[in-house]
């Protein structure tokens, strides 16, 4: 069955063992991939954090069980490597894009870390295009972040760390170590070992757009976001302090913080099943 045939069904109905595959299309002159995965209810749009793609929420997706599509958005895993600024809003902009080729008018949005950002910006860019929000260990909450981030994601100071110091930075991410965290973290190291082509690895992708992330008004607008907002996030995650979380729940105006306990800044890795529970109870429609 061709492509366009796959899309024109309902997401429940993919024949097994397709859901995984991935798929190709050129968004806004940029090609982007990602998968598909069946299930019943509303639909989801999975946007992963920087140095990462559509993979690290597959587990995720499954356990919650509704129609989900996980992007790669450009820049990161089997996306484009476009030469071009990376904001917020373009990759908002890719994600509506995506939205328009699969025919969903309205799902909710799933967004992990700088995904999260993303999925905030296209809340008020087109909020008649966002059902709801579910925001994992959020990025884009603090209208004040602080001065060091802009020289920490420096892409030439990306460019320098060692192998040894990217491990010793992935390590503290996860507070509850699994071997999906340990996974991830091979995958993040092994695109660092392979940074010897230009535009072929993440690395550009993540300074750019963590640049593009810290020059964006959205942490400074929560208050106009009106689409009900669920935080998920670890009450040990060291990117995200959880006070953060909590004062950005509170501007939110149908904000909901719910707390991981123990968990860091990956708690779909470090604890699937847990995360899944309070995705299904969030996405109940009297929720």
């Amino acid at each position: 069955m061709n492509e366009a045939a796959v899309l024109k069904r309902p997401l429940a109905e993919e024949a097994p063992g397709t859901c995984h595959a991935l798929r190709e299309v050129v968004l806004l002159g940029e090609r982007v991939t990602y998968r598909a995965l069946p299930g019943r209810g509303a639909p989801l749009l999975a946007i992963h954090g920087l140095g990462s793609d559509g993979r690290d929420l597959l587990d995720l997706g499954e356990r919650v069980g509704h129609p989900t599509v996980l992007i790669d958005l450009p820049g990161f895993g089997a996306s484009a490597r476009p030469e071009r600024p990376y904001t917020v809003r373009r990759a908002a902009e890719i994600s509506l894009a995506l939205l328009n080729h699969l025919g969903w008018a309205r799902p909710i949005w799933l967004g992990a870390s700088y995904g999260a950002h993303v999925a905030l910006r296209a809340a008020l860019d087109s909020p008649a295009r966002v059902e709801r929000l579910v925001l994992l260990s959020a990025g884009g909450l603090d209208p004040n972040p602080p001065a060091a981030l802009r020289e920490h994601f420096r892409e030439e100071r990306l460019a320098g760390r060692t192998r040894q110091q990217l491990a010793a930075t992935l390590a503290i991410l996860a507070k509850r170590n699994t071997p999906a965290t340990e996974a991830y973290a091979a995958r993040r190291l092994a695109l660092h070992g392979a940074r010897v082509a230009p535009g072929k690895s993440d690395l550009r992708a993540v300074a750019r757009s963590a640049q593009g992330a810290l020059r964006d008004d959205a942490p400074r607008r929560l208050e106009e976001i009106f689409q009900p907002t669920e935080l998920v996030h670890g009450t040990g995650d060291p990117l995200v302090a959880m006070s953060v979380a909590e004062a950005a729940s509170k501007r939110l105006p149908r904000g909901r913080l719910r707390p991981l306990s123990g968990l860091g800044h990956l708690p779909w890795l470090e604890s699937p099943a847990e995360v899944a529970a309070h995705l299904r109870r969030a996405l109940e429609p009297s929720a």
